[in-house]
């Protein structure tokens, strides 16, 4: 439909103007309903698309941690992938040595990264897989081995969306359940107080997020303040654009990511956004 705002403009024009305005109005409406219905026909390929790449995942999986050899079928256009004089029959099977942990490293590894505590604990990453719940609600399921850093054997991920809004209006994860002092995302930071009246000092402790790439299956807290709230967006934002890199990105393209030869597509978020003075320059260049 046309912008109100546009109509409102239109009628500002003059009156030997407006008909040939509204005139145009009458296509460019038609070209609006052309683009709604075009973004519509993108949203159905695409979900086409990504329930074909759901059944496919199981054998994948199966096929990276030993669990079973390839099939013949499999094996079909093995020639293309062998140097020459060498033979398929010469060579022994081996599973994939960290295979998830070397995918998250080689993708992150150029943005915030992944913390040492991180790549040790994804070492134990066996499977990743995604599942539409419905046309936009989605669940990425992790699954472990057994670990000296949490019980859980499963971490999960769901999204919930409201056919009206681009961001979820709902995220839940698993609560991890963290062997004693083995929980990555948090640590003890410690600083001087000083008593206003006595001017004696003490060291106070409080404990703090570390940036932990597992603080992904936390919930998001709830707002009291308009600060918190716009902290609270930020977060859904960037949980969100996780969430659509392991749907779209991540493990469609995970063997390319394995070998390093490309590059995860970052999404704009909140945080890229600058703040600029009255003249447009940032406040960092202005100083």
């Amino acid at each position: 439909m046309i912008d109100p705002n546009l109509i409102e403009a239109l009628k500002n024009l003059q009156p030997e103007h407006r008909p040939i305005a509204a005139a145009i109005a009458h296509y460019y409406k038609k070209i609006k309903i052309a683009e709604r219905d075009v973004e519509e026909i993108q949203v159905q390929l695409e979900h086409q698309s990504l329930e074909k790449l759901f059944p496919v995942q199981n054998p994948i999986n199966e096929l990276i941690n030993g669990i079973r050899p390839p099939t013949s079928e499999e094996l079909a256009e093995i020639q293309d992938y062998l140097n020459p004089g060498e033979k398929v029959e010469d060579v022994k099977l081996k599973p994939f040595d960290n295979y998830w942990g070397t995918i998250l490293y080689n993708c992150y590894k150029k943005h915030e990264g992944l913390l040492e505590e991180d790549q040790k604990i994804l070492k134990h990453l066996k499977s990743v897989y995604a599942a539409l719940t419905n046309e936009k609600n989605f669940k990425i399921r992790f699954e472990f081995e057994e670990n000296e850093y949490f019980e859980n054997k499963i971490l999960e991920k769901e999204y919930f969306y409201n056919p009206e809004r681009e961001l979820p209006t709902k995220i839940t994860g698993t609560d991890i359940k963290w062997r004693p002092g083995k929980n990555v995302t948090k640590k003890i930071h410690k600083k001087k107080q000083r008593n206003k009246k006595t001017g004696q000092q003490r060291i106070v402790e409080e404990e703090v997020d570390t940036g932990s790439f597992f603080q992904f299956f936390d919930d998001i807290r709830p707002a009291h303040t308009e600060i918190e709230e716009e902290q609270r967006e930020n977060e859904i934002e960037s949980q969100h654009i996780l969430g659509q890199d392991f749907l779209r990105q991540i493990i469609p393209n995970q063997v390319e990511f394995y070998l390093g030869i490309i590059e995860l597509e970052e999404q704009s978020g909140p945080e890229d956004d600058e703040d600029l003075d009255d003249e447009g320059q940032s406040q960092d260049e202005s100083d």
